[in-house]
């Protein structure tokens, strides 16, 4: 009963997860006309600043929504 409660107020663990996640898809899918201007020789070397970014930060999360745009343009040309 309690957790219902709690549930109906914070919501499930999947709706926050979810809440989360769709901040990124957000973040990756504002980034989609920027990375299908780039040419592919532009997005082979965003490719080697992102593993630049990641070797001064060593974080991945700094990266994650510019790497998957840069992967789902690289596999929409493919």
């Amino acid at each position: 009963m309690i957790s219902n409660f709690f549930k109906k107020i914070f919501g499930s663990r999947n709706s926050r997860v979810i809440k989360e996640l769709n901040v990124i898809v957000s973040k990756i899918n504002s980034l989609e006309k920027e990375f299908e201007e780039k040419s592919d020789i532009d997005l082979k070397s965003y490719t080697e600043l992102l593993k630049e970014k990641y070797k001064k930060t060593h974080n991945l999360d700094d990266i994650l929504a510019e790497s998957f745009a840069v992967v789902r343009e690289a596999s929409k040309r493919t």
